[in-house]
């Protein structure tokens, strides 16, 4: 698995022709990844931001074929290679939410009365 690093254009391609559902526009530092010489997601996180230095967070995590265990396989490198540190990102739906309540994440309150699913 590669995490690749995607310009504006690219993933403003890979939304068109894979119909994604999230805003891939502005996005923080956005990546592609690779299993298989094939590009089977895009990702935005970065460390250290508003959870303090030690975290990690996902901004949008968006794979191109849903229901198939690709999003399971890459969130477990994610956290394997993210040891030590906390990982924190805010669930879009109900369905969002339960995808990452798999993978151990907690929703907690992020001090604004917003719920932040955590993984510690």
């Amino acid at each position: 698995m590669k995490f690749l690093e995607c310009t504006d254009e690219k993933s403003n391609d890979l939304k068109e022709t894979y119909n994604l559902t999230l805003a891939w526009e502005m996005v923080v530092e956005p990546c592609m990844v690779e299993i298989d010489d094939e590009i089977v997601a895009l990702i935005d996180m970065s460390q250290g931001g508003m959870f303090g230095e030690n975290s990690i967070e996902i901004y949008k995590f968006e794979v191109f074929e849903k229901g198939k265990g690709i999003g399971s396989k890459i969130i477990t490198e994610v956290l394997k290679k993210s040891k030590g540190k906390e990982v924190y990102l805010y669930a879009e739906d109900r369905k969002s939410k339960s995808f990452w309540e798999k993978h151990g994440f907690e929703a907690i309150d992020d001090g604004s009365g917003t719920k932040v699913m955590q993984f510690s």
